[in-house]
């Protein structure tokens, strides 16, 4: 994972849904900067949607404290919804293909997926968003 850039807009999604998840906890900034592992100058200013880059650690203390997987900031800043920690975990291979941990083999539907968006402007965030919402439909995409 690298340091992320965030737009005005990003930056107030993730502090609206951060600040939101802190309230209904009742955590005070500080115990929530404390599960995050960050400072409480940190957790001010990514609520106040000032902060612009995250770091490496920065993003992996929210997801902590949070309570989501690797790479949910990602996915929330983009529009969609973090993956609970609890969630199978989704594995992508070389080819672009989505399996996950449990056995479940995706192969043919997410490599057919992988090659329809991978030459596109942006393709890493909408593969990212093709994949979210795979995972949080409860039946799989089954019509």
């Amino acid at each position: 994972m690298d340091a992320m850039d965030l737009t005005d807009d990003q930056a107030d999604r993730l502090a609206q849904i951060i600040r939101g998840y802190r309230k209904r906890k009742r955590l005070s900034q500080q115990a929530f900067a404390d599960r995050a592992g960050i400072s409480i100058a940190t957790m001010g200013r990514i609520e106040r949607a000032e902060s612009r880059t995250l770091t490496d650690s920065t993003i992996a203390g929210i997801e902590a404290a949070m309570e989501w997987q690797e790479d949910s900031v990602r996915l929330v800043v983009l529009g969609g919804s973090p993956i609970p920690a609890d969630h199978p975990r989704p594995v992508i291979t070389e080819r672009g293909v989505l399996v996950r941990d449990d056995g479940d083999d995706l192969e043919t539907r997410w490599y057919a997926a992988w090659q329809r968006v991978r030459d596109l402007p942006g393709a890493p965030e909408a593969l990212l968003l093709i994949i979210e919402r795979y995972l949080h439909n409860p039946r799989h995409g089954e019509t």
